[in-house]
């Protein structure tokens, strides 16, 4: 299946929509950003950046299904690189 691209940013937006929908589990939850990564052995190259709060990690359970649907559809577009001297 060909991957779409979506910016970090809207995938961000896709997984906080969804955080509120499981308020108050969410609610006083922090989400990381949406980082490049190196590409995984199902085809994503993007994560959601560790932050070692263990008050959010319900909320990433509650999450789970929709981070994996996310993931296995969804890459961020690769840095654009200049010429090369």
């Amino acid at each position: 299946m060909q991957r779409e691209i979506k910016t970090a940013a809207d995938l961000r937006d896709l997984i906080l929509e969804e955080s509120r929908k499981h308020h108050p589990v969410c609610r006083d939850s922090y989400l990381g950003a949406v980082l490049l990564k190196p590409i995984d052995a199902i085809g994503c190259n993007w994560m959601i950046a560790p932050i070692g709060d263990d008050a959010s990690e319900p909320c990433f359970q509650r999450l789970q299904p929709l981070l994996t649907e996310l993931k296995s559809r969804y890459n961020i577009p690769e840095p654009q690189r200049g010429p090369k001297y």
